[in-house]
């Protein structure tokens, strides 16, 4: 089973994922930064999004899966709360393949709690 928990830290949002996978850890991690944003609990899987992340190692895939979330976030306006992950190792480093699931944000349903600009 994983989780997540925020961190204390003067002035960003510092969070602690785990999983039982790596796939569980990188998805909590992602649930983690919406739940920092809304309130995940009011968003529903009405829409569903591809999202591909690269990285020469484990944390640099870690920061573009996080930051192409937080893009289509910014651009399509879209809010997410559950994350299927696929994680590959290969011979450049790591590849990413997941669906995010979510909807288009609505202010009055999902209460804003943070505005995250960057990962």
């Amino acid at each position: 089973m994983g989780g997540y928990t925020y961190l204390d830290h003067v002035s960003d949002i510092l969070v602690h994922a785990w999983g039982e996978s790596l796939e569980e850890a990188f998805r909590q991690a992602a649930i983690a930064m919406f739940e920092a944003m809304v309130n995940t609990g009011n968003v529903e899987k009405k829409l569903e999004e591809e999202v591909n992340a690269e990285g020469h190692d484990l944390e640099s895939l870690l920061y573009d899966w996080l930051e192409r979330l937080l893009i289509l976030h910014e651009v399509k306006n879209e809010v997410f709360s559950d994350f299927v992950v696929r994680i590959k190792e290969g011979g450049k480093g790591y590849s990413l393949e997941a669906k995010a699931y979510g909807e288009p944000y609505d202010y009055e349903k999902h209460s804003s709690k943070v505005a995250i600009k960057a990962v």
